[in-house]
């Protein structure tokens, strides 16, 4: 039942046209999001549901992948108040070439994913970085959020489960794998980076094993990220931007009465996203 209300939920929305964004004071980091042609109204929701409940707005870079064209990308976010950059892979990994940083600039040109985390380390050499996947929903100020995780290097979101490359943890010394097999786990939907992280360059071993594999594996970005928060950084905790699975999934808004700033609907609850999207937007 809750399917076919998420079904029916998604379809007004999808023939909703997004409001144009109010002007508001600048907010001092950037906003990173990554969209592809399928997931377009997906990201106008969820930067629709940023602006709302933050209080200033933070520059906005969006990472598009060979799906979509610059131009449809600034069209199909032309509600946002402000000119906003537009970054492709084949321009990020031309950046860390550049900058002598060949095997990250080979993961961004091989994976999704490795696009993903090249596309924030290059905004964080000018900026603080808040990054979030399109599954993702606001309810509360991104401002405060980033007030609060402000200290160290890097902070990811808390996962439920460990969905790493169990093979790369491998590579690592047995005291790091032990710390990365404890709870809580780490989720790269959802990240802040307060800086650049040179540290990336103490994995590039790592980064060889991942660019070896075939096909890349899936999660050797989460892992990548993972050992990032372990060491150098910290988690953004569960109250603040919610990740878990369980019984919250219903055909009713599941973030009422939450302390939740945002929740990443990661696949198994995404048709909770548009359930949660139709409250979130009125």
């Amino acid at each position: 039942m809750r399917e076919r209300i998420s079904y029916y939920r998604q379809y007004r929305l999808s023939i909703r046209d997004t409001p144009m964004i109010p002007v508001k004071p600048i907010a001092n980091f950037n906003y990173v999001t990554l969209t592809c042609r399928k997931d377009l109204k997906m990201t106008q929701l969820s930067l629709e549901t940023l602006v709302r409940h933050s209080s200033a707005l933070p520059e906005l870079v969006v990472a598009y992948d060979e799906s979509l064209t610059e131009n449809e990308v600034q069209e199909a976010f032309k509600f946002w108040s402000r000119p906003f950059l537009c970054l492709d892979r084949l321009s990020t990994a031309k950046f860390h070439h550049d900058q002598g940083q060949q095997l990250l600039a080979n993961f961004c040109d091989k994976h999704i994913f490795g696009f993903k985390l090249s596309v924030c380390l290059r905004v964080a050499q000018q900026n603080r970085v808040l990054y979030a996947d399109s599954d993702v929903l606001w309810f509360r100020d991104s401002v405060e959020l980033m007030k609060r995780y402000s200290e160290k290097a890097i902070y990811a979101a808390e996962d439920y489960n460990d969905s790493y490359n169990k093979k790369l943890l491998l590579k690592l010394d047995e005291q790091l794998q032990k710390y990365l097999a404890q709870t809580p786990f780490i989720n790269a939907g959802f990240a802040i980076f307060n800086r650049f992280i040179p540290e990336i360059d103490e994995y590039k071993e790592f980064l060889s094993y991942i660019l070896a594999e075939q096909p890349i594996h899936h999660f050797s970005e989460q892992t990548l990220v993972a050992i990032l928060t372990k060491t150098i950084g910290d988690t953004i905790k569960e109250q603040d931007v919610y990740v878990k699975e369980h019984y919250l999934t219903s055909w009713k808004a599941s973030f009422c009465q939450k302390p939740w700033i945002a929740r990443h609907y990661i696949s198994p609850v995404r048709h909770q996203l548009w359930i949660d999207a139709i409250t979130a937007v009125n």
